[in-house]
């Protein structure tokens, strides 16, 4: 039987399927008479639909394709800076990239926008860090950038939005973003912000951080959700 996929409050919903065709986070919900899973693993359902050969309709999926979008920044990358965005395309477009304080991390996180071109949402641990993002990133791309957070609640093909927000609002617009984009990365494991990140299907993210350990040792939790 077809797959039939569709986003609900920050989960996925595989209409035609078993739970045994699924990942383990995947419950058979009784109520819709379907499986239900965090919308994380979208990327994971598609990929099964496609080696299975598998006919599915993406009724879950709400950004475009490609956006019209040009990187107006004439700043040459540095070789390193070159290599983590190298190295993030070949993981899948998915994976953390550490460097010090000051090196130009959020210079590749432009990188990776301009190269992708796809509905992006920005994640900072701060309003100051939120407001620094905004700025940089419509100097770069030159179009209206999304907020949300600090009193702002405006969504844009590339919005930009504290943590707190994303823990608010991504059960509602977790479908609509093609890429995550985690400033900070160390912050996400903590248990309210790694709930969120499992509420977006966006199948391609970035971590940035010049400090990944953490005392608690939670930043092994990074592996699945980034």
């Amino acid at each position: 039987m077809d797959w039939k996929l569709y986003f609900e409050d920050g989960t996925l919903i595989v209409e035609g399927a078993t739970c045994q065709h699924l990942p383990a986070e995947f419950s058979w919900d009784p109520r819709i008479e379907a499986p239900r899973g965090p919308a994380y693993l979208y990327p994971i359902v598609v990929y099964k639909a496609l080696s299975s050969k598998i006919q599915y309709a993406d009724h879950a999926r709400k950004w475009e394709k490609k956006l019209p979008i040009n990187h107006r920044v004439e700043r040459q990358a540095r070789d390193y800076q070159r290599e983590a965005v190298e190295s993030w395309h070949q993981h899948q477009k998915r994976g953390v990239v550490v460097l010090p304080t000051g090196s130009g991390k959020s210079f590749v996180a432009e990188l990776c926008i301009a190269q992708l071109k796809r509905s992006t949402l920005v994640i900072a641990p701060t309003l100051d860090l939120v407001g620094q993002w905004y700025d940089r990133l419509k100097l770069a791309f030159g179009q209206e950038i999304g907020l949300l957070g600090g009193g702002f609640h405006e969504i844009k093909d590339i919005t930009v939005s504290t943590y707190d927000s994303a823990m608010l609002y991504l059960a509602k617009y977790g479908n609509r973003f093609a890429f995550l984009i985690y400033d900070e990365v160390h912050h996400l494991p903590a248990p309210s912000n790694l709930s969120a990140a499992k509420m977006s299907m966006a199948p391609f993210r970035l971590g940035l951080t010049a400090t990944p350990e953490r005392e608690d040792g939670r930043e092994r939790l990074l592996q699945n959700v980034i």
